[in-house]
């Protein structure tokens, strides 16, 4: 397994009283495979790059919103 692209933080939003923040996953590489993960949970794939958008995160995507 590699990693081809890191991901990234692209900012917070609110929704009445709940904030969330958005993310563009990371793009990794396995057994020739190409495959869209949730930055700091390989196990935890998505279909497309597209960015995803979570209230609770984990310690990896912590560290980039800070």
């Amino acid at each position: 397994m590699g990693i081809l692209k890191k991901g990234k933080y692209l900012g917070k939003f609110k929704d009445g009283e709940i904030y969330y923040h958005s993310f563009k996953p990371e793009v990794i590489g396995e057994e020739g495979v190409v495959k869209y993960v949730r930055i700091g949970d390989y196990d935890e794939e998505f279909a497309t790059d597209r960015p995803y958008m979570l209230s609770v995160v984990n310690k990896e995507e912590e560290k980039l919103i800070k």
